[in-house]
C-alpha cells in the first residue's frame, strides 16, 4: 500500500495570542517517521510530508497536491492542536479530489469532534 504521513505545519488559531507555532513544532515528525519505519518493515511504501519542513511549501491546496503527487491509498494525519485545523483542511480538500483515499487522523485528544465523512478513522 502506498502511504502518506502528513505532519501540518498549524497555525496559532485562538484569537489574540501569538503565533509561534512554526517556532515551537519546528522538529522532526519523530512519532510520524517511526510509524513509517514500521510500515515499511511490514512490506508499505511510505512519504512523509513534513509541513514545516525544509521543503515545505505554503498553502492547503499547494500540500495537497504534494500528497496527492504520491498517488496514495492511504494519508494518515499527525492533528494535535496546533496542525489540527490544517489537518482538517487537508482531510477534506484529499476527500475531494480523491474519494477513495482512506484518511486517518492521530493524535487527537477527543474524537467526536471528528464526526464528519472525509475521515476514515481517527485514533488517539
Amino acid at each position: 500500500m502506498r502511504i502518506v504521513l502528513v505532519h501540518p505545519a498549524g497555525s496559532n488559531w485562538v484569537p489574540g495570542k501569538k503565533d509561534i507555532t512554526a517556532t515551537a513544532n519546528r522538529m522532526a515528525p519523530l512519532g510520524l517517521l517511526s510509524i513509517a519505519a514500521c510500515l515499511e518493515r511490514a512490506g508499505h511504501e511510505v512519504f512523509v510530508h513534513d509541513g514545516l519542513g525544509p521543503r515545505a511549501v505554503v498553502g492547503i491546496r499547494e500540500n495537497v497536491r504534494l500528497i496527492l503527487g504520491h498517488d496514495p491509498e492511504l494519508v494518515g494525519f499527525s492533528a494535535t492542536t496546533s496542525g489540527f485545523l490544517d489537518a482538517w483542511e487537508m482531510a477534506a480538500a484529499v476527500k475531494e479530489t480523491r474519494p477513495g483515499v482512506v484518511t486517518v487522523f492521530g493524535g487527537v485528544p477527543n474524537e467526536r469532534v471528528l464526526v464528519v465523512s472525509y475521515l476514515d478513522a481517527v485514533f488517539h
